[in-house]
Order: structure tokens, then C-alpha cells, then sequence
């Protein structure tokens, strides 16, 4: 039996062969079926660069009633149209916290957008400009979003903070610095595979003035530097 293959032009067309074989077919690669000659359509996937810059529509919007921190803080400020960047839902947590609390318990009062977390050990007396209250001490800050890496392996993750801070990825607890104390990291590893994964990060601060919170990453045969989610890993 003779079988031929056939290449079409249209974006969709519908063939019928000898064998009344009736198939819906669109430009692509052409493969037979039987006595049918079908294209199928070709999926092009992304090509992952590291270093490339991430673009995106939109980010998640601050919930109803919550104040959008208006100007650049230390924890981040309003969003860059068009930049992938972290969403922080900032909650204000009772004196004496000694460790993250549960948000499902708590209200925001504030939202800010960063692309990286790196606050170096420093002093902190501003709080957040717009927010009532201001708070420079006993707050919490729920950090989520995506990044993308190009890397399959093991990733290394540290967080530094003063006071505590958690790190999941892909809902998976990858590092956990909980507690009150001054600057000190922990650390932690994660096998992932090239493309998009969740990140949370979970920050609270105890008593005044000082402050810390920095993400470092390893990626496999990379270097460590500060995680920045706008650009591929």
C-alpha cells in the first residue's frame, strides 16, 4: 500500500482520505496516520538564558483596604510596571513575637513590591511612609512570587536576617532562620529543574532599631549572589 505525504498551507484545513479517514489538522510538522497524511501543530518551547531579563504583565494587587507603600523603603516600595518582582503584604504583630506567626490570623496593613531581598545589617528607624503608625518594630512581612532558572540541579539557598525568616519553594520549607535574634543565616538546598518555581519568603522584626534580610543563591556550577527574580537564574 502506497502511502504520500502532503503539506498544507493553510492555517487549518480538513482532509478526507481514501480510507474516509476525516482529520482536522494545522501547519506544522506532517506526520501519517494510517492513509492520512496530519500535521500536528509544533511547539516551540522558551529557550532559558541566564542573565535574561523577565518581563510580565502584571503582579498580584494589593487586597482591598490595604495601603500600597507609595515610596522605595528598605523592604521595597511600588511596583516597576512590567518588572517580575516579589509581592510583601507587610502585618503588624504584637510586642513580645518571638517567631513568625501565622497570617491567617492577621490583617495587612500594607503591600510593597522588590525584585531581590537584600538588606544588609543596618539600623532602621524610617518605617513605612503612608502606613499608619509607620511600625519601625514588631512587624511581619510575607514575600511571594515566581523566579525562572535555566539550571537543573541543586540549588543552594541562605537567607541572613535580623530577626526571623523562612524560605519555601514550591511550598516545600527549604531554609528556616525563625526566631528572635541578631544577624545570622541559615541555609539550605533544593533540586530543581529549568523553568518557573514559587518562592515565599516570611520575615518578622522584634524590637528596634536593627534590621537585616538578605536571599542568597547558588545555582549548579553558578556563583553565590543575591536571588533577583527579575532576570533568569
Amino acid at each position: 500500500m502506497s502511502r504520500s505525504l502532503i503539506w498544507w498551507k493553510a492555517t487549518s484545513v480538513t482532509v478526507k482520505a481514501a480510507a474516509a479517514c476525516v482529520v482536522g489538522v494545522t501547519l506544522g510538522a506532517a506526520v501519517l496516520v494510517g492513509r492520512c497524511a496530519v500535521t500536528q501543530p509544533q511547539r516551540t518551547e522558551p529557550v532559558l538564558v541566564s542573565g535574561a531579563v523577565i518581563t510580565i504583565d502584571a503582579v498580584p494587587a494589593a487586597p482591598p483596604g490595604v495601603v500600597v507603600v507609595g515610596q522605595a523603603t528598605d523592604f521595597g516600595g511600588p511596583h516597576a510596571s512590567g518588572v517580575n518582582a516579589l509581592r510583601g503584604l507587610v502585618y503588624f504583630v504584637p510586642n513580645g513575637t518571638s517567631h513568625l506567626l501565622n497570617t491567617a490570623s492577621l490583617s495587612p496593613v500594607a503591600v510593597l513590591y522588590t525584585s531581590r531581598l537584600d538588606i544588609s545589617p543596618r539600623s532602621w528607624q524610617s518605617g513605612f511612609p503612608g502606613v499608619p503608625g509607620g511600625r519601625n518594630e514588631w512587624f511581619q512581612i510575607s514575600y511571594e512570587g515566581e523566579f525562572v532558572t535555566a539550571r537543573s540541579g541543586a540549588h543552594q539557598f541562605e537567607l541572613l536576617s535580623d530577626d526571623g525568616s523562612r524560605l519555601f519553594i514550591d511550598d516545600h520549607l527549604v531554609v528556616d532562620n525563625d526566631g528572635r535574634h541578631e544577624p545570622q543565616g541559615a541555609q539550605g538546598s533544593v533540586m530543581l529543574q529549568p523553568g518557573k518555581h514559587r518562592i515565599r519568603v516570611g520575615y518578622f522584626q522584634g524590637p528596634r532599631f536593627e534590621i537585616a534580610l538578605q536571599l542568597f543563591v547558588t545555582p549548579p556550577q553558578g556563583a553565590r549572589q543575591i536571588l533577583d527574580i527579575s532576570r533568569v537564574l
